[in-house]
């Protein structure tokens, strides 16, 4: 089978979906990655077939920039509520479209089919014991929770505020926003992660409903051959 994953030209995106790609790929599919411009680099790096089609990143802060003009004047967890529009569903309208030939002149010949999102297991590598620092952009959060580790989040925008808030309330982090940032503030955190054995506890707790959740190999089975492996 032919099997084409698309995404908007961000790692967090594309990094999301590899462990799925790769199976396909492993499963002796024939697989294509299509994205813009930044990330497609990276996807060859990663031995998937891919070409460049949409905007790139750079191309859609522009247009951001043109809709939303005063976007920097907005408190910083509102910033992406109100360019989502053009980030991603603009965006992906384009990617969309400049695709249609590539199927058109095989590039994937295959009929299109757009599949439900499906949980996956969390597989990237994140080998460390002590309390995890980022800034909670899903992938790397979602590293952390799959090896048991408390959160230190420092969000800066998108998603990150809601994640970091999610996290925040299963008890498995805590969270300085921006204008709560210093080192004093950063090491009481810390400090506090590392000796309060209920943040161990609870991100325990989230790594054990990460380690029930469906592998790539399940998803892929269900979504070609409609079962379970």
């Amino acid at each position: 089978m032919r099997i084409l994953f698309t995404s908007y030209p961000a790692y967090g995106h594309v990094n999301a979906m590899l462990p799925l790609a790769r199976q396909a790929r492993g499963a002796g599919h024939e697989v294509a990655f299509p994205t813009g411009a930044e990330l497609v680099p990276e996807i060859e790096r990663r031995g998937l077939d891919t070409w460049q089609v949409g905007p790139s990143r750079a191309e859609v802060d522009a247009w951001v920039r043109a809709a939303h003009p005063n976007l920097e004047q907005l408190p910083v967890e509102q910033r992406t509520r109100m360019a989502a529009p053009v980030l991603f569903i603009e965006s992906a309208a384009k990617r969309a479209v400049e695709l249609v030939p590539r199927r058109s002149s095989g590039s994937p010949k295959s009929s299109c089919t757009r599949r439900p999102s499906w949980p996956v297991r969390c597989t990237a590598c994140c080998c460390r014991t002590a309390p995890w620092s980022n800034r909670t952009a899903a992938p790397a959060s979602c590293s952390a929770h799959a090896h048991g580790l408390p959160q230190l989040i420092l969000p800066q925008g998108a998603d990150q505020f809601t994640n970091a808030t999610t996290c925040q309330s299963a008890g498995a982090a805590l969270a300085l926003r921006p204008d709560e940032l210093s080192a004093d503030a950063v090491a009481a955190a810390a400090e506090r992660l590392i000796t309060d054995p209920a943040f161990r506890h609870a991100a325990a707790g989230i790594q054990a409903e990460i380690d029930a959740m469906p592998s790539a190999c399940d998803v892929l089975c269900v979504l070609v051959y409609g079962c379970a492996s």
